[in-house]
């Protein structure tokens, strides 16, 4: 028994060392890429990091963290974020976020306030961490913009992972079981299914620059139900080096009568063009009702069919 008793005691106080030395690195590790973002150039401010969590976890708070990019252009604020991982699966991390933080693209500040708002990452267990897979979800969220808009959702659910046979190649899930944009009806069941290649692969040198570049996107599959109208969606889209995409992206409606009025009042369309857009898919409806839009970009416009509707979104 005596024996027994010293075995345990040293097979704890041996554990306890194993847990020690790894919280000391997790934590070290999170100093360390914070320093790193500083050496390249972002602006990094936090209060305190802690490693808590014996026997089993590694749970690491960061609290107070502000960030803003090299340029300038990205800023991100957040009470805490924390990770947790198992301490035999270090490269496993879940995190958790506060249930309002801030985020500043360019001159458009937006403030997320969420209920049970979770990610999960993956990386391999090499030097450069190389993203093996990424989820995120939420019970439901909040974004307000400086710039005047709100949108709500609920059930929403974001997923990113490395194809299986391409370099630089994500597959890229987001779902939403009610997206409500302010004053408008809302959304359900938003589906966008698609794989997209970026310029670089994501790994822990994107701290050294100011984000990927996307250079093609294909849609497998783009379905919104909004309201009583159905919409779905595929194409695939070249990116070039100013953000500017060249492509085509086909929707199919069955219900294109009730999606006119919708887009007008959502803002996307004028009031005087509502008659006008009507009799446009009036003309490219089938016999049996169905209606096709085929959305066309080229030369940094935006073409629906042959009639210019605009300027083509920058993707960067």
């Amino acid at each position: 028994m005596r024996r027994l008793t010293i075995l345990v005691a040293l097979a704890a106080t041996l554990y306890s060392a194993y847990w020690y030395v790894g919280a000391t690195q997790v934590e070290a590790g999170a100093n360390d890429a914070l320093a790193q973002m500083v050496s390249d150039g972002w602006s990094v401010q936090t209060t305190k990091v802690a490693t808590r969590g014996y026997p089993s976890r590694f749970d690491t708070t960061v609290t107070d963290l502000n960030v803003t990019s090299p340029d300038g252009a990205f800023a991100y604020t957040t009470p805490f974020v924390q990770g947790f991982a198992l301490s035999y699966k270090p490269t496993e991390v879940i995190v958790v976020a506060a249930d309002t933080q801030q985020v500043r693209f360019g001159a458009q500040t937006i403030k997320i306030v969420s209920d049970g708002l979770r990610a999960s990452t993956s990386v391999s267990a090499s030097t450069a961490l190389a993203l093996k897979e990424a989820t995120a979800e939420v019970s439901e969220v909040t974004l307000t913009s400086n710039f005047g808009w709100v949108l709500r959702a609920k059930d929403g659910l974001f997923a990113l992972r490395p194809t299986v046979d391409q370099d630089r190649h994500y597959d890229v899930y987001l779902g939403a079981k009610t997206l409500q944009p302010d004053g408008v009806p809302p959304l359900v069941d938003l589906v966008f299914d698609s794989t997209i290649s970026l310029d670089r692969p994501l790994d822990r040198h994107l701290l050294a620059d100011i984000s990927p570049q996307i250079e093609t996107i294909e849609i497998k599959k783009l379905e919104v139900v909004w309201d009583s109208a159905r919409l779905t969606g595929s194409g695939s889209l070249i990116v070039d080096g100013a953000g500017i995409p060249t492509g085509d992206i086909t929707f199919n409606t069955t219900n294109w009568q009730a999606l006119v009025p919708l887009v007008v009042k959502s803002g996307m369309v004028a009031p005087q063009f509502q008659f006008t857009l009507q009799a446009i898919m009036q003309t490219l409806a089938g016999a049996d009702g169905t209606l096709s839009l085929p959305l066309r970009f080229e030369g940094g416009g935006t073409f629906l069919g042959p009639i210019p509707i605009g300027d083509a979104p920058r993707l960067r």
